[in-house]
C-alpha cells in the first residue's frame, strides 16, 4: 500500500476530522497526517520535516494562504500545496495559482476521489519538476535554458494524461498561461485526426520508447500551425513521463513550398525552351519562304494575304520569345543603362495603355541607378505590370511606379529563396486594385496561367518578365491581398560599369559578288531554304546536313569558302562549334556565322562573347542577308 506523508494546516477541529475521514476512504493509500492549527506552525514544520504534500486552509490562524506562500518562498521551501476554502474567491484563487498552489478546492464539494486525484496530480507535477531539475524557480540555469529555447517543451504524466510541466515558449506559442496548460490533457492542444497525444497513442509511444512525427497544435485563438514533435519516455514506473519537444515548422513548410514551386517552374521552363526551339526552326522556314516569295511580282490581293501571314508569324515569334524568356533561355544583349531615363522614356509610351480613371505616379527615390540589362527587359517589365495593374482597377485607381536602391539581407532571402544578399536596383509597381487571391499567388508566374478572362490574357506576360529577370541575375517579389491592391518589386543587380556608347546604325544590305558560303544545317527544309535565299542574292552555296559532311566539303573546297554558316547543335558527332574550331585551324581568318534556336544554356553562354557573330532563330531573310553582309565585311 502506498503511503503519503501529508501536512494539514487547519484551525477548525471539525474540518480536520472531515478531512481525515475523507482521506481514510481512499483505497490502497495510507495517509500519514500531521495536523497543525496555525500558519506559523505550518511553516515551522515544513522547515524541519519532509512532507509529500500540504493541505492548507485559506484562512488560518496567523495569516492567510497568500501570507503562507510568501513566507515559505522567502525561506526557500518548495512543496505541492492544495488550498482548501469555505467558498471560492476568484481574485484570491488566481493569486494563489500564480504563487504556486497546485489546486484550489471548496470544502463543501470535496469528495474522497476528488481530493485524492488532486493530491496525486500535485505530487506528480512536483516529481516532474524535480526530474527536470527546475523546481528551484526561474533563477535556475537550466530553467533559463529551457525557457529561452525556440522549441515548445512539455512533460506529460502517462497516468493522468495531464501536463506536469511546460516551458515559456510553449505558453507563448499556444497563447495559454502556464496554469491553464497544466490543467489540460495532451489531446486538448492538438488539431489532428490521429491525436498523437491521446491515451491510446501514449500507450503506443511508451511501448516504442518514443516517436518523432508531425502534427498540428491549436492556439487559444483557434489558429492551427504545423509542428514536428519529438516524444521521449523518461524514467520508470511509477515515475515515468513523456517529454514532448515541439518545433514550429511553418517557415520550413513555406520554404519547401517555395522551393517546390521554383522547381516546378524550372521544369516547365525547360519544356518551354525545347518547344520554342522546334518552333524557331519552323518559324525561320516560314519567314524565309515568305521573304523569298515577296521578291516576286504578285497581285495586290496576294500581297495582302502575305502581309497578314507575316504579322501572324511575328506574333508566333514573339510567343516563342516569351516562352524562352520564362525558361531563362532567351539570348540577351545586355548593356549598362541608366534606369531612371529608360523607365521615364517607357512611361511616355504607355499613356495609351491606362484609362482616364487610373492616376499614374512616378517616384524617384534613388537617382543614378545603373544596371546591366537588355534594354528591352525594362520595357517588358513596365508594359506587362502596367497592363496587369490597369486590368485590376476596372473602376479606376492609383498606379505608383518607383525606383530605389535596396540592400538585401539574410532575413529577406529566408522569405524569398530566389533572392540573394547584396545591393539591387528595385522597380516597385503598386496598384490599388482588387488584389490577387492566396490560391493564385503561388502560380502567378506560371506560363499560360492567368486570373483574367481568356480573351484578355495569354498568361505569358508575367511568366516572361519573371524568366528574363532571373536570367539577368535578379528576382521578383509580389505581395497582394484581395481588395487591397498588389505590389510587384523587380530587383536587378547594380552595375559598376560606365554607360555604353550609342548604338551604331545597322549596316546597308549589299549585293553579293559570288562569294562561296558553306552552310551546315541539319533541318532539311531550312537548309534547302537557306541555299535558295543565298543563291538568289548572288552567293554560291555548299550545303551539309551533318558536321562530318560539312567537314568533308571543307576539305574538298575549303580554299574557295569565304564564310561558314553553321547551326551550333549538329548531328553526326561533330557540333557546329567543333566544326568551326577544326576549320579555323586551316583558315584562322575565316568568317564564322553561328545560328541556333536553342537557349544560351544549351549552346553555351560563351557563344555570345564579343567578336562572335551569332544569329538567333527565328530570323527573316533580310536579317540573314544583313548578318552575312556584316560577316563578309561590307561597309555601312
Amino acid at each position: 500500500m502506498d503511503r503519503i506523508n501529508l501536512l494539514l494546516v487547519e484551525d477548525n477541529e471539525d474540518d480536520y476530522a472531515i478531512a481525515l475521514h475523507t482521506l481514510g476512504k481512499v483505497p490502497e493509500v495510507a495517509y500519514d497526517v500531521t495536523w497543525v492549527r496555525s500558519s506559523t506552525e505550518g511553516v515551522k514544520h515544513l522547515l524541519s520535516n519532509s512532507f509529500d504534500v500540504c493541505l492548507l486552509d485559506n484562512r488560518v490562524q496567523g495569516g492567510t494562504a497568500v501570507d503562507f506562500f510568501r513566507s515559505i518562498h522567502s525561506q526557500g521551501v518548495s512543496i505541492p500545496i492544495i488550498v482548501l476554502t469555505g467558498e471560492s474567491e476568484k481574485g484570491i484563487d488566481f493569486e494563489l495559482i500564480q504563487l504556486g498552489a497546485s489546486d484550489y478546492l471548496e470544502k463543501n464539494s470535496i469528495t474522497s476521489q476528488l481530493l485524492h486525484r488532486s493530491i496525486r496530480y500535485a505530487m506528480e507535477r512536483r516529481r516532474g519538476e524535480v526530474a527536470l531539475g527546475i523546481a528551484e524557480g526561474r533563477s535556475n540555469f537550466f530553467q533559463k535554458l529551457i525557457d529561452q529555447t525556440n522549441d515548445t517543451i512539455m512533460v506529460i504524466s502517462p497516468q493522468t494524461e495531464l501536463f506536469v510541466y511546460v516551458n515559456d515558449q510553449a505558453c507563448s506559442n499556444l497563447q495559454y498561461s502556464r496554469e491553464a496548460i497544466l490543467g489540460m490533457r495532451g489531446n486538448q492542444i492538438t488539431s489532428d485526426p490521429r491525436n498523437v497525444l491521446s491515451r491510446e497513442h501514449i500507450a503506443e509511444i511508451i511501448s516504442k520508447q518514443g516517436v518523432i512525427c508531425e502534427t498540428f497544435f491549436q492556439r487559444k485563438d483557434g489558429t492551427v500551425y504545423p509542428v514536428e514533435i519529438n516524444i521521449r519516455v523518461v524514467g520508470q514506473e511509477p515515475l515515468q513521463y513523456l517529454v514532448v519537444i515541439g518545433r514550429d515548422v511553418s517557415e520550413r513548410r513555406q520554404l519547401q513550398e517555395r522551393l517546390s514551386n521554383m522547381q516546378r517552374l524550372e521544369s516547365v521552363g525547360k519544356l518551354a525552351g525545347g518547344v520554342a526551339h522546334d518552333f524557331n526552326n519552323l518559324l525561320t522556314i516560314m519567314h524565309g519562304h515568305l521573304g523569298f516569295v515577296s521578291t516576286f511580282p504578285l497581285p495586290s490581293e496576294v500581297v495582302d494575304h502575305l502581309s497578314q501571314l507575316t504579322l501572324t508569324l511575328d506574333r508566333a515569334a514573339n510567343l516563342t520569345r516569351q516562352l524562352l524568356s520564362f525558361g531563362r533561355r532567351q539570348f540577351l544583349n545586355p548593356k549598362t543603362i541608366e534606369l531612371e531615363k529608360v523607365i521615364a522614356n517607357t512611361l511616355k509610351m504607355i499613356s495609351r495603355i491606362l484609362g482616364e480613371d487610373v492616376r499614374l505616379s512616378f517616384q524617384l527615390e534613388s537617382s543614378d541607378l545603373k544596371v546591366d540589362v537588355d534594354p528591352s527587359l525594362i520595357e517588358q517589365i513596365i508594359v506587362n505590370l502596367v497592363t496587369n495593374a490597369r486590368d485590376a482597377m476596372p473602376q479606376g485607381g492609383t498606379l505608383t511606379i518607383s525606383i530605389q536602391s535596396r540592400r538585401i539581407e539574410d532575413a529577406f532571402v529566408k522569405k524569398y529563396p530566389e533572392a540573394r544578399t547584396g545591393t539591387f536596383a528595385c522597380i516597385r509597381v503598386e496598384d490599388t486594385g482588387k488584389g490577387i487571391s492566396a490560391e493564385s499567388l503561388p502560380r502567378l508566374f506560371e506560363p499560360f496561367f492567368t486570373t483574367k478572362d481568356i480573351a484578355k490574357g495569354s498568361g505569358l506576360g508575367l511568366a516572361s518578365i519573371y524568366g528574363l529577370t532571373l536570367q539577368h541575375g535578379g528576382f521578383i517579389t509580389v505581395e497582394s491581398t484581395l481588395g487591397q491592391g498588389t505590389v510587384f518589386e523587380v530587383y536587378l543587380p547594380m552595375s559598376k560599369q560606365n554607360l555604353n556608347s550609342p548604338v551604331k546604325t545597322a549596316p546597308v544590305l549589299a549585293r553579293a559578288r559570288g562569294e562561296l558560303i558553306l552552310v551546315a544545317e541539319d533541318e532539311f527544309l531550312l537548309r534547302d531554304l537557306l541555299q535558295k535565299i543565298l543563291e538568289s542574292h548572288g552567293y554560291r552555296v555548299l550545303a551539309a546536313a551533318t558536321g562530318p559532311e560539312a567537314l568533308g566539303l571543307w576539305l574538298e573546297h575549303g580554299k574557295d569558302v569565304q564564310l561558314l554558316l553553321t547551326d551550333i547543335i549538329m548531328p553526326g558527332g561533330i557540333t557546329g562549334l567543333e566544326l568551326a574550331e577544326r576549320i579555323l585551324l586551316d583558315r584562322p581568318d575565316l568568317s564564322i556565322l553561328y545560328t541556333s534556336g536553342y537557349s544560351p544554356e544549351v549552346v553555351g553562354k560563351g557563344i555570345l562573347r564579343k567578336g562572335i557573330n551569332f544569329l538567333a532563330k527565328p530570323y527573316t531573310s533580310e536579317q540573314l542577308l544583313t548578318q552575312v553582309s556584316v560577316c563578309l565585311g561590307y561597309q555601312v
